[in-house]
């Protein structure tokens, strides 16, 4: 589809990897990070007491899109996409489903 994920932040250093190929790197270098690739796009997929900062920050750098898996709302007032993912939510959508499908099977 033509989309590349260059670049994956934490605040684990454990997880950090400069060099494989999709690097990992410490969450105190985003900004620079976002600015410097001229990144438009961004996931966040944090607890949602650090999602709302990381937006923040984000956006500020240059991100004008967001895919958020946190499990909160996210809202800014700049002028920048989100697009609020409730794993929760779309997991009991396809559970709903899949016991409909089931009792049907038993009638």
């Amino acid at each position: 589809e033509g989309i590349n994920i260059i670049a994956g932040f934490d605040i684990d250093p454990s997880k950090y990897s400069q060099h494989s190929n999709v690097p990992i790197l410490a969450m105190d270098n985003i900004g620079e990070y976002i600015k410097e690739h001229s990144i438009k796009l961004a996931i966040i997929a944090t607890p949602d007491i650090a999602a709302q900062q990381v937006l923040d920050i984000a956006v500020s750098s240059g991100v004008r899109g967001v895919l958020n898996f946190a499990p909160i709302r996210l809202k800014t007032k700049r002028d920048c996409v989100v697009s609020n993912v409730n794993l929760v939510l779309e997991l009991e959508t396809v559970i709903y489903f899949v016991n409909t499908l089931e009792k049907k099977r038993k009638i």
